[in-house]
């Protein structure tokens, strides 16, 4: 059922960045001096990255983790170490259209979509390894419609997944971003209901 895949590169997009002079247009490739001399300068140059797109996970219990452990013998060369302060943009699991859907259809009044963008972690110091627990939550955020000339309610689902986190780190000596999520075995249905022009008509006489 598992499968352990290094440097998602087809659907998850990796910007090199020097956060005081912007991204950087060259890609570090995987071997070869060329890429022990490109980490250097990396290094050198204080360089992190931002992580942008999306990934597949299976509908089971496993993880994600952000580490650098495939460019380990270049590092190792380098006796360098890596830090992976970090801050959250946005995460969400499902559609992004189908959760921009369901926060709007909602107006941030049930659920939660999104509750860990613009979550930090610092590493005060190197060898921090930090764990998220995520449980996804499927939701099905229900509108009604009504429709002319006779008023009918016609419903409209929006599904998408809320969750729900906890977060905890330890300084063991290698720095690796994990993130550990289920699936819960329920289902969220949210309802908005609406009277029909009838029966507004007979709660205001």
């Amino acid at each position: 059922m598992g499968s352990h895949i290094v440097d998602e590169g087809n659907t998850l997009n990796k910007i090199r960045r020097n956060f005081q002079k912007g991204p950087i247009d060259y890609t570090m490739p995987p071997d070869g001096k060329d890429a022990i001399g490109r980490a250097q300068i990396a290094f050198d140059n204080n360089e992190g990255c931002i992580l942008r797109g999306y990934i597949q996970v299976n509908r089971v219990p496993g993880n994600f983790h952000i580490s650098s452990h495939s460019y380990g013998e270049i590092i190792n060369t380098l006796k360098k170490n890596i830090n992976l302060t970090h801050t959250i943009n946005h995460l969400s699991f499902g559609q992004r259209a189908n959760v921009n859907r369901a926060v709007k259809k909602s107006k941030g009044r049930y659920g939660e979509f999104t509750p860990l963008n613009g979550h930090s972690e610092f590493s005060e110091q190197l060898g921090k390894t930090t764990n998220y627990q995520i449980d996804i939550i499927p939701s099905t955020f229900k509108a009604v419609a009504l429709t002319s000339p006779s008023y009918i309610q016609r419903w409209t689902g929006v599904r998408a997944n809320q969750y729900k986190f906890a977060v905890g780190s330890e300084y063991v000596g290698k720095e690796v971003v994990y993130f550990r999520y289920q699936i819960e075995g329920v289902t969220i249905n949210y309802y908005q209901t609406a009277d029909s022009i009838l029966e507004f008509a007979i709660n205001i006489c």
